[in-house]
């Protein structure tokens, strides 16, 4: 997607030893959280061994130094708030695309049910296994993945539902109430 003045920004995950995946995404602007990019139904996605297209609406807010970049997905059937756990992003010199490395670890919130998780165990656990993960970054994966689970499961953080308003202001909705993000 491009925006008004035909930037597009592509977010860059790499994750070892999978390969890198790219989305194209539209630039929603930028605030003290970071950098808010958003991913309509239908943007375009590459990866190692495939191709296609979102099938949801999400956005994505990406906080420079931070170890995680955090995804709202509006799936219909699980709406939720999705942060890879990685090392901190960092942008391109032209401000054109987003890259980070991925560490495996997902903490999850799932709107419906007020559930928070960290997945992907098993890939973290076999990234340390192959040595594909040194030591250091393993515990900062483990740290921040609980972190993130107790900052999801306590009271909304301020950029939690500025996320889900964003996200329906630029899928031209209205903005979401308060349930939409809490249990």
């Amino acid at each position: 997607m491009t925006d008004r003045r035909g930037r597009t920004v592509v977010i860059k995950k790499v994750k070892r030893p999978a390969g890198v995946f790219t989305w194209k995404a539209h630039p929603l602007g930028e605030d003290e959280h970071g950098h808010w990019l958003f991913l309509g139904q239908g943007a375009t996605w590459l990866g190692p061994h495939a191709a296609g297209r979102v099938s949801v609406d999400a956005v994505v807010l990406v906080s420079p130094g931070q170890p995680w970049v955090t995804w709202w997905v509006d799936d219909p059937a699980d709406p939720g708030v999705e942060l890879d756990v990685c090392l901190p992003p960092a942008p391109s010199e032209q401000g054109d695309r987003w890259s980070y490395v991925d560490l495996e670890l997902d903490p999850v919130l799932h709107v419906r049910t007020g559930q928070v998780e960290v997945q992907d165990w098993d890939e973290f656990g076999e990234s340390v296994d192959t040595g594909i993960m040194d030591r250091a970054t393993a515990d900062l994966a483990l740290q921040t993945a609980q972190k993130l689970r107790h900052l999801l499961a306590g009271p909304a953080p301020e950029w939690l539902p500025l996320g889900w308003s964003r996200l329906a202001r630029a899928a031209g909705r209205p903005a979401p109430g308060p349930d939409h993000y809490a249990p």
